[in-house]
């Protein structure tokens, strides 16, 4: 009986690592994409800038 709890327990433990896993790969991802946004807003900003001073 112990190791029917015990084997339910551990699939559980095992099925909710891969969401675990995958929610901190999308949040990364999604840190990421932020990320990259302002550094091309802010590389479009000088870029303009330069441009229109030019």
């Amino acid at each position: 009986m112990g190791l029917i709890i015990l084997y339910i327990s551990s699939v559980r433990i095992f099925s909710s690592v891969p969401a675990l896993f995958w929610s901190f790969q999308f949040s990364l991802l999604l840190e990421n994409f932020r990320q990259q946004r302002c550094i091309s807003h802010a590389y479009n900003l000088v870029c303009g800038n330069i441009l229109h001073s030019s």
